[in-house]
């Protein structure tokens, strides 16, 4: 796959759609680590295989977005299912 491709599915479009959820759902979005306020939307998703008894190669995966403090680099995880950005991913 081309960087290209690997690029287009968190296009603008889905970008604006994460941070509109993440304005309505987050009320304090304070960094717990540094207390800074300025975070950044990683323009990739995460795709961490999942272990139940065991991680099962081609098995269901759980997507996230990833938004990182600007500061100190902590980073929240958000289910891009429920961010609305993916569905019946599994």
């Amino acid at each position: 796959m081309s960087d290209v491709n690997k690029a287009a599915f968190f296009n603008q479009e889905r970008q604006q759609k994460v941070m509109k959820w993440v304005n309505e759902k987050w009320k304090e979005n304070k960094c717990e680590c540094c207390g800074s306020n300025q975070w950044i939307l990683v323009d990739k998703l995460i795709v961490p295989p999942i272990y139940d008894n065991g991680i099962q190669l081609g098995g269901p995966i759980m997507p996230f977005v990833v938004i990182g403090c600007a500061t100190c680099g902590n980073a929240k995880f958000l289910s891009a299912m429920i961010t609305g950005i993916m569905d019946g991913v599994g």
